[in-house]
């Protein structure tokens, strides 16, 4: 049996609770980003102020759950070390912006990645294509989640409507603190 190792979870948020997600961070100044042309909110770990604030109050316990619905599909994952969530970001694209390159979420600078996730908190008539051509649509409440590795390098998709993106999303690492 071949396993692809991504994990989709249709309505992992709500209309209403993308909405929040969007409206909250759109209220926080931004940074272009350095890779990806799209400008983000970068927050170090799950124990960010931004996500105890009483309006995204509903996100806590939500990506535990996530990785352990993921672990029950995938039980490989309990023979790792210990991993944590880190840098997770908020993504805006403008119109006609996404990002175009070939990568997966590991490389030398970031080694210690384990697992990516990403919430679509918008829809549009594309998404995340990956090497292999498939693809995981961009439908509004949609997470997934899949290996940082280069088994599974992927890069974003023409938006044919031509409307701003908004995605929230980061990694689980093996480190809590970054040690190097």
């Amino acid at each position: 049996m071949i396993r692809n190792f991504i994990y989709v979870k249709d309505n992992f948020l709500s209309e209403k609770e993308c909405d929040q997600v969007i409206s909250y961070f759109n209220k926080i100044p931004s940074k272009l980003s350095e890779r990806g042309n799209y400008n983000g909110v970068f927050i170090d770990d799950e124990d960010s102020p931004h996500l105890k604030s009483k309006e995204l109050l509903f996100l806590k316990g939500r990506f535990q759950q996530a990785i352990n619905n993921y672990a029950s599909i995938y039980p490989e994952l309990n023979f790792l070390d210990d991993f944590f969530l880190k840098e997770i970001r908020f993504k805006h694209w403008k119109a006609n912006k996404f990002f175009d390159n070939w990568h997966s979420e590991q490389d030398s600078k970031n080694p210690y990645r384990v697992l990516n996730f990403m919430i679509y908190l918008s829809t549009h008539n594309c998404g995340t294509q990956f090497f292999d051509n498939s693809v995981i649509k961009s439908e509004k409440g949609r997470l997934t989640i899949f290996p940082s590795y280069f088994t599974h390098t992927h890069r974003g998709m023409p938006c044919p409507e031509k409307k701003d993106r908004y995605m929230f999303g980061g990694y689980f690492n093996f480190f809590k603190k970054q040690s190097f």
